[in-house]
């Protein structure tokens, strides 16, 4: 059985409103998420982490800064996503995270969950000076 590279790309017909885009490099895969990431979107989401997996990629780096929205389910499946990479010896990197997850993670207390080692710094922050001549603080590493 093969995997099928699922419908994630913009202009799908299920929510106009967010698009998974995907690209690979031997055992990695790097997904760029923009829009509303909740209820509806969450399974799209999955279904390109699942995507990402089934075709041998390890190592999946998730860029969120075009999340616009994002609601408890589409952060369970960020959650969901990060413990079973975790589990099978893989590893999810969160990068660019938007503001509004930002938030959503501050309010929630997940920073530890989701791998999150850095403070998280606000919109402010990435405008001063200094900000696009280091790494960005928003990734995720793997837990010890």
């Amino acid at each position: 059985m093969t995997a099928r590279r699922p419908r994630v790309r913009p202009g799908c017909e299920h929510n106009a409103l967010f698009s998974v885009t995907m690209s690979t490099t031997g055992n990695r895969g790097r997904l760029c998420v923009s829009g509303e990431l909740d209820l509806a979107t969450a399974p799209r989401f999955a279904e390109a982490i699942d995507w990402l997996t089934n075709t041998g990629r390890r190592r999946i780096s998730a860029d969120l800064s075009g999340v616009t929205f994002c609601d408890c389910a589409g952060l369970n499946a960020v959650r969901a996503a990060r413990r079973e990479l975790d589990a099978t010896g893989g590893e999810l990197v969160l990068s660019r995270l938007s503001d509004v997850l930002l938030q959503l993670i501050e309010l929630t207390g997940l920073r530890d969950d989701l791998g999150l080692r850095y403070p998280l710094a606000t919109s402010a922050d990435r405008g001063s000076a200094r900000w696009p001549l280091r790494p960005s603080p928003y990734h995720s590493t793997r837990a010890s």
